[in-house]
């Protein structure tokens, strides 16, 4: 059972086109996603069949990237995660291979890097310009604090979390939640560059042997988390401290709900832990293909 919650109650394009107001981004409906069989971050369109090699509106690389250096390359291996940052200017990306990446989607180079290892399969940008991250065969959450414009750490910290898979910040509570194994933590950051610090909080059980997986922010839904784990899709209310369940479904690797349209999107394992196909959690579900793809997470391009 959880505790009772008792916190309180938040492909190049022109740069002058991505610096327009978050909800004009030109990326806006469409679909991030990590194909780890190429080692590219892709943006592709939502209303467009993916076997046309148009519908990719903006892709990523790190041997395309001047800022990664080539003996770091194959840390970028195995595109674990991608989310939407800094009003839809930026994507941090996260791979398997132990790498992080601040990407700015203007000029799509890295602007920041960092390097936790232990096969990151998750990253948060909070408020300060720190960087979290969730080590699944490190066990760990670890914290890269950063100056403006720094494009490497300042400093570091890590904290234990058995199996983590997930971390996202929450600006209302000021806190940064974390999915590991069979619990959903809750911590308070310090905001402090130099000796940065993680406190936990508030620890909750979606249910035994959950074996956590992604967890987001649902986008368009106040005081909302999504999360997958073996056997189902939950949603955790983080004003009551309480999960539902929106379907009993397992082997989903990552879930993101549309801030307009509320449809949810996931990837659901066809092969081993990836699949070439994307699609909607819907009584007619849409569906989107790429031939060859190893999709591991993909994303609603959500600039909110």
């Amino acid at each position: 059972m959880s505790k009772p919650y008792l916190l309180p109650l938040c492909a190049l394009l022109l740069a002058s086109t991505l610096l327009r107001a978050a909800d004009g981004s030109p990326f806006a409906g469409h679909i991030v996603a990590g194909d780890q069989k190429s080692g590219q971050v892709l943006i592709l369109k939502s209303d467009a069949d993916w076997k046309d090699s148009s519908s990719v509106l903006w892709r990523w690389h790190p041997a395309q990237d001047s800022a990664i250096p080539k003996e770091r390359h194959n840390a970028f291996a195995n595109l674990s995660d991608m989310k939407v940052v800094a009003e839809g200017r930026q994507l941090l990306v996260a791979a398997s291979g132990g790498g992080v990446a601040l990407i700015d989607l203007a000029t799509a180079r890295t602007v920041f890097q960092a390097y936790p290892g232990g096969n990151p399969h998750a990253a948060a940008l909070l408020p300060d310009g720190t960087v979290a991250t969730a080590s699944s065969h490190g066990n760990r959450l670890t914290l890269f604090t950063r100056r403006d414009g720094a494009t490497t750490p300042t400093a570091s910290s890590t904290i234990e979390l058995t199996d983590a898979h997930g971390v996202v910040w929450d600006d209302e509570h000021a806190l940064l939640w974390a999915l590991g194994d069979s619990r959903l933590n809750a911590y308070r950051y310090n905001f402090s560059i130099e000796q940065p610090e993680l406190a936990l909080v508030q620890s909750f059980t979606p249910a035994k042997d959950f074996g956590g997986h992604d967890l987001i922010p649902a986008s368009g839904e106040p005081h909302s988390l999504l999360l997958t784990g073996n056997r189902a899709i939950l949603r955790f209310s983080t004003s009551l401290g309480r999960f539902t369940t929106i379907r009993k479904l397992g082997a989903v690797k990552s879930v993101s709900r549309h801030p307009d349209t509320g449809t949810i999107l996931i990837q659901k394992v066809r092969e081993k832990w990836w699949s070439d196909t994307i699609t909607t959690l819907e009584d007619s579900p849409r569906s989107w293909t790429l031939p060859e793809a190893r999709f591991y997470k993909a994303r609603w391009f959500d600039a909110r």
